[in-house]
């Protein structure tokens, strides 16, 4: 169980499987990059180093007015990547294009709900 403030040991991180991490992010920006977090951290729990684009895009790209370039931005971290976890219960029109896209590409989808993660806040 992951508590605030723990230390993960990351220094064999750059050997583990990529994983994509596929959730929303529009609509409750604040909620959804709290959603982001839980679940990157709960994939460096299980031994992956996470990918999530929705908390590394928003730093440099500006969603409302360059959708097109964080979707191909997005698009192409995914295709680098060894799995793609599929977060929460709801999947939006951006997630379900990622999906598709990892499938075409043969990537492993694998998807995960709150009750899978079993993390604090």
């Amino acid at each position: 169980m992951y508590v605030e403030g723990e230390v993960i040991d990351v220094t064999e991180q750059s050997k583990k499987p990529i994983a994509y991490i596929c959730c929303p992010y529009s609509g409750d920006v604040e909620a959804n990059t709290k959603v982001a977090r839980r679940y990157a951290r709960f994939a460096a729990e299980q031994g992956r180093a996470p990918l999530a684009v929705t908390l590394m895009l928003p730093q440099f790209v500006d969603e409302a007015t360059e959708r097109e370039l964080a979707l191909r931005i997005g698009e192409e971290m995914l295709s680098r990547c060894d799995e793609v976890w599929v977060c929460g219960d709801r999947i939006s029109e951006g997630m379900r294009s990622e999906i598709r896209s990892a499938q075409q590409k043969g990537i492993l989808v694998r998807y995960f709900n709150e009750e899978d993660i079993k993390c604090t806040k």
